[in-house]
């Protein structure tokens, strides 16, 4: 994930329009399938609170539910992450759908594959923010790590890095903005 900041706008708001209704329902109008509504919601219920740890709860738990809830790119990035979790959690329930360990995979690496496609015709189109693409990073690195790629997720924490330097350098990373609580969290990322 190494776009140029060109490619990337700022959000004008702290919050999403809809917020306030997000907060009260984050899959309300979700589109997908059914699939992909029952691994959001076990992102959302299950794999948030357990990834968010000591980082940023309000990030986890509020904003990225809110964006998420019109962004195709971070969607099928919760869905991935969500994927994961569950399989290495073992949860029967979601993973009977599933013939195989295999088939799991596959399906998590489809999911993954179409948050990448969307944050790529975004950035082609120059419609993204900056949140949105941070978001994802924090996303994918992780699915990264959930999945023992430590490389990949160190790959993204780079690139997550990169964007974050270019915009402290040209001064426009504003503290009120979603982007400063995902400036902390790659800060402690870095760290770790």
């Amino acid at each position: 994930m190494h776009p140029d900041r060109k490619n990337v706008r700022w959000l004008q708001r702290p919050f999403p329009r809809g917020a306030a209704v997000c907060l009260l329902n984050p899959l309300q109008d979700f589109p997908g399938t059914e699939l992909e509504h029952r691994f959001l919601t076990f992102f959302h219920r299950h794999t948030t609170p357990i990834i968010s740890g000591s980082f940023d709860s309000d990030f986890w738990s509020v904003l990225l539910p809110c964006v998420g809830q019109t962004e195709p790119t971070i969607q099928h990035a919760m869905i991935a992450v969500g994927a994961v979790y569950a399989r290495l959690e073992s949860t029967d329930k979601l993973l009977h759908v599933f013939g195989s360990r295999e088939e799991s995979q596959r399906y998590e690496l489809q999911q993954y594959n179409k948050a990448i496609r969307n944050l790529r015709r975004h950035l082609s189109a120059n419609s993204v923010t900056l949140e949105v693409t941070l978001s994802v990073c924090v996303l994918l690195i992780c699915l990264e790590l959930l999945q023992g790629s430590i490389e990949h997720a160190i790959l993204h924490l780079q690139g997550g890095m990169s964007i974050l330097d270019g915009y402290q350098t040209a001064g426009s990373l504003r503290s009120e903005s979603i982007a400063h609580k995902l400036e902390n969290i790659f800060y402690r990322l870095g760290m770790q």
